[in-house]
């Protein structure tokens, strides 16, 4: 009968050697975990900060709820588990900064410039190098070791997959459209936006009428420093009550 050595026993499932996350690494992490809370106190304390449109402004805000109560909690604590050996930390931790690198890339390029534009820079470019370093320290042979037998993984993998490529084609096909079509919505299409009212009545709405940014986006132009000058014909003129 054959005898396997010691040296030839394969590991049995959960027996991972621990490979604790280096110091820098750590650094970096909560560096990143305390910069995203700053950012997400500071969208949900400032009143106004995030300019445009209402629904998108309380968008953020929500973000900016789970980010201080869910995403910087558990990556403090994934990232503690993740110095001390645990593979499941670190997996974890990469996990979560792949969330804050996804979540402030809609912050700094989908978003209007605002006064926390700079903070969120450093949070998505601090997450994004966070990222990088941890999934670097992985030992793939160790990972798969840790899961291997477990077929509940592979329906997660694929669902997960297939999200991440349903995303990423949108956001890319939409901007790759956008960039051969060279479009620009024109005055009068923003003017008109979900308005099916003729042009002068919904200048009127614009420039005097009350403030209702979610119908029409357009009217941010009054809170513009500065002077705005309108080139208007006689049909359009006529239905303002201030001239000049």
């Amino acid at each position: 009968m054959a005898t396997i050595s010691s040296q030839q026993q394969p590991r049995l499932q959960g027996q991972v050697q621990p490979c604790p996350m280096g110091n820098g690494t750590a650094a970096v992490v909560l560096i990143t975990a305390v910069l995203a809370l700053a950012a997400a106190v500071a969208g949900l304390v400032i009143d106004g900060v995030y300019t445009g449109a209402r629904s998108t402004a309380e968008v953020l805000r929500g973000y900016d709820v789970v980010t201080a109560v869910l995403v910087t909690p558990a990556l403090a604590l994934a990232v503690g588990r993740a110095r001390r050996g645990s593979l499941l930390g670190r997996l974890v931790t990469a996990g979560l900064l792949a969330d804050l690198v996804y979540g402030y890339a809609f912050y700094v390029f989908a978003t209007d410039f605002n006064d926390l534009f700079l903070l969120h820079v450093a949070v998505f470019s601090s997450s994004l190098i966070a990222l990088v370093l941890t999934i670097g320290g992985l030992d793939l042979a160790t990972v798969g070791e840790q899961f291997r037998g477990m077929r509940q993984v592979w329906p997660v993998a694929a669902s997960l997959g297939v999200l991440a490529i349903s995303l990423g084609g949108m956001w890319v096909a939409a901007a790759v459209v956008n960039e051969l079509a060279s479009y620009r919505p024109s005055a009068v299409e923003l003017l008109e936006l979900r308005c099916e009212r003729p042009f002068p009545e919904v200048l009127v709405q614009v420039l005097e009428g009350p403030e209702a940014l979610d119908a029409r986006p357009v009217q941010l132009v009054r809170h513009a420093r500065g002077a705005v000058r309108w080139l208007l014909d006689e049909a359009a003129a006529s239905k303002l009550a201030r001239r000049g």
